[in-house]
């Protein structure tokens, strides 16, 4: 297993440096191939250049589909192949039934409503679209945001235990409690740039300084002396989220 695990990474890493030198299709055109050759040696090591001797046949004629910067043989196949299926049972199963003249008003609308919603999903550039145009909203809403308002918001994230300033999760449709409207999160400390270098807001200039000045005016108006502090380690913990401790600083603000 140890050595199954060495020989996926090993190939994953290959197309992420050579990527640039790998010839590309749009991903509509990109076919899995029913099995791959892999080269198999108990004579080669994985320091002796292992991937390129067992991924290079595969390698020589592997086109990379346009929508990904790298790609892995064993994640992102498995994730395309489970797409494929899950695409074929939405057409053959959902998007196929009919309405029936004999239902009623309601069970009509939830009918439409649920072929909508997974064309939706079939439509990547539709759902692409739908996405900007939450994030142009929820953009704009906090740029007018006053300090004050700000302050609440990331207030009532951390009081939940969040950190992020806008929380999309599944929740069931007001009107038809069976239709579960799922959808991303927008985290305040983990989010990625397209085409840029920086995959995290902490790499930002000068982001450190004005997250902890943002915090020291949050913690002052709930009444702590050592606030300064206090924002230290909410900076601290949230830049080393691997540290899986429990920040006292919330436990006190929810018990008092």
């Amino acid at each position: 297993m140890l050595k199954y695990l060495i020989f996926t990474s090993i190939c994953f890493l290959s197309f992420q440096t050579f990527a640039n030198e790998v010839s590309r299709i749009p991903l509509d055109q990109f076919i899995i191939p029913e099995k791959r050759e892999f080269k198999l040696s108990e004579t080669i090591q994985p320091c002796d250049n292992f991937y390129e001797y067992v991924c290079s046949e595969e390698i020589k004629k592997f086109q990379l589909p346009e929508e990904y910067p790298n790609y892995s043989f064993y994640t992102d196949e498995s994730n395309l192949k489970y797409k494929k299926l899950i695409n074929e049972f939405i057409k053959n199963n959902i998007l196929s039934t009919n309405l029936n003249s004999n239902d009623d008003e309601r069970s009509k609308n939830f009918k439409s409503m649920i072929k909508n919603f997974y064309e939706s999903y079939l439509n990547s550039n539709a759902r692409r679209s739908e996405s900007e145009e939450i994030i142009r909203n929820f953009t704009f809403q906090t740029a007018n945001m006053s300090k004050e308002q700000l302050l609440e918001n990331l207030g009532k994230s951390y009081l939940n235990g969040d950190d992020f300033l806008l929380k999309v999760g599944t929740y069931p449709h007001p009107a038809f409690k069976e239709l579960l409207i799922k959808s991303i999160n927008f985290s305040l400390f983990d989010i990625s740039y397209p085409n840029s270098h920086i995959t995290n807001l902490f790499e930002v200039p000068n982001f450190v300084n004005d997250l902890e000045n943002f915090y020291i005016e949050y913690i002052k108006t709930l009444g702590f002396q050592n606030y300064e502090l206090i924002a230290k380690n909410i900076i601290h913990f949230d830049r080393n989220p691997h540290l899986k401790l429990t920040l006292f600083t919330t436990e006190r603000v929810v018990n008092g």
